[in-house]
């Protein structure tokens, strides 16, 4: 190795390094970004029985026709959902409905649509009869633009 290859050699490695550091830096702010992008996801609720929990990672909900919480089943959303609802769409309570929002992250009951108006959506009904009686708690929710509200 003679003296005029090895600045060239000092150049091209550190080019490299460069190059090297340039690519880590932008692989972790893609996966930064990608994991931003899918923390929160719509969910589509086609209509029908629901049940289970609602979390803030699959939020917004959005309802597309009418869901029930039948009887003997609960629906419990968590801190921090929004539910949105298609024209003329409700939630019927059969069983049971838990939303317990707090003060700084409350559940959000909402109209699905881009301008929205009061009467949008059908709201929430608990429905008891002879066979059970419906079970709602909500806590620090915002229902709006719904027809009935609850």
């Amino acid at each position: 190795m003679n003296e005029r290859t090895k600045p060239k050699n000092r150049e091209a490695n550190q080019t490299m390094k460069t190059n090297i550091i340039t690519t880590r830096n932008f692989l972790a702010m893609m996966t930064l970004l990608a994991a931003a992008a899918t923390a929160y996801a719509d969910t589509i609720i086609p209509g029908g029985a629901v049940s289970g929990t609602w979390n803030a990672a699959g939020s917004p909900y959005i309802v597309q026709s009418n869901i029930t919480v039948t009887l003997g089943t609960g629906l419990t959303i968590d801190p921090g959902v929004v539910v949105r609802f298609q024209t003329n769409v409700g939630l019927e309570i059969r069983g049971s409905l838990v939303a317990m929002g707090t003060s700084a992250n409350q559940i959000l009951f909402t109209s699905d649509q881009s301008v929205r108006n009061p009467g949008d959506w059908g709201g929430i009904r608990g429905i008891s009869d002879d066979v059970g009686a419906a079970s709602i708690q909500l806590t620090n929710c915002q229902v709006e633009y719904a027809t009935d509200g609850i």
